[in-house]
């Protein structure tokens, strides 16, 4: 629950507030509850990711993308220790969350257009990641409009699979 630019968690058996984070919330306002009972928000510019303990409310760590535009999207794999992070006309960047590190990122605007990452899914084993870009197909000396095109990550080997 946000008010006033803060960030509470409300308890609903107690029916109140149990507590209230520290720092202010990003108008992308992304807050995603890990199994690892972390809450995970991008920071107040909206360009890195904050991770908060949903136990006492501290911040755990702050992941910073190395980009100065926004995040987008957010996606956490299932046992919240990858999240994949697509920035505004940019990269997916992951990061580790146990070792609160970012890993790498998946770039190419030749092969994946400017546009991409609106959709994001690891795989339930955490082994890989889908991602959409909008690229256009070619066929000859014309080129369609743009289109949705899924595509699968290795992360482990880092590199595109199909």
């Amino acid at each position: 629950m946000e008010i006033n630019w803060k960030l509470h968690m409300f308890d609903l058996e107690m029916m109140d507030v149990c507590v209230v984070f520290p720092g202010i919330v990003s108008r992308k306002r992304v807050c995603i509850v890990t199994k690892r009972k972390q809450l995970l928000v991008t920071s107040r510019g909206g360009k890195n990711v904050k991770l908060y303990n949903i136990t006492n409310g501290c911040v755990d760590a702050i992941i910073k993308t190395g980009y100065t535009t926004d995040i987008n999207d957010v996606v956490v794999n299932d046992p919240g220790t990858l999240v994949a992070v697509g920035v505004d006309e940019g990269p997916i960047v992951l990061m580790d969350l146990v070792t609160y590190s970012r890993m790498y990122e998946i770039s190419n605007s030749a092969r994946y257009g400017d546009y991409f990452a609106s959709y994001m899914l690891f795989t339930r084993d955490s082994t890989r990641l889908l991602f959409s870009a909008d690229k256009g197909l070619e066929s000859g000396e014309q080129r369609s409009d743009n289109v949705d095109h899924l595509f699968c990550w290795d992360i482990e080997h880092n590199k595109e699979i199909y």
